[in-house]
């Protein structure tokens, strides 16, 4: 995010990105615990689909 703040000056576009990969990496920990696979692989998935959305903005 702050990349995104110095290249370009405005974070509208990763702020939502940095919000649900934050939120996913918290939810994933309790996901992984209770050991439910494919809702945990889920989890990750759209953790990572966060960070695409970060680095898309930068490219």
């Amino acid at each position: 995010m702050l990349l995104a703040l110095v290249k370009s000056g405005d974070t509208s576009e990763v702020a939502p990105a940095a919000s649900i990969f934050l939120i996913t990496r918290v939810v994933y920990v309790p996901t992984y615990v209770s050991g439910v696979p494919i809702l945990r692989s889920l989890v990750w998935l759209v953790g990572v689909a966060g960070l695409v959305m970060l680095a898309l903005p930068l490219i």
